[in-house]
């Protein structure tokens, strides 16, 4: 959970996974045009979204290919959910 807060508390990775998650995947390239970053600086990004297990990364010929990890994502979701019935608990007290 907290991997995952950290990947996404950079607007940048914010911005490659809110649009990872409109389009369903990319490829690195199309990062790279989305951000207007160079291209280390992309994959230091995708890194971070990769090794909090939010985003896959495969390598097609010379690019890589993004895509969302789905279970990953639920697993998050279902957390915040719950963090989200204590708060309304506690605060109905």
């Amino acid at each position: 959970m907290a991997k995952v807060a950290k990947a996404l508390g950079d607007r940048n990775r914010l911005l490659i996974f809110r649009e990872l998650a409109d389009r369903g995947s990319m490829y690195m390239s199309e990062a790279i045009q989305l951000t207007h970053l160079a291209q280390p600086s992309v994959s230091f990004h995708v890194k971070q979204l990769v090794n909090a297990e939010i985003v896959v990364s495969e390598k097609h010929g010379r690019d890589v290919h993004l895509s969302i990890n789905q279970s990953k994502l639920e697993e998050f979701n279902t957390t915040l959910a719950q963090i989200k019935a204590i708060s309304l608990n506690l605060s109905s007290e």
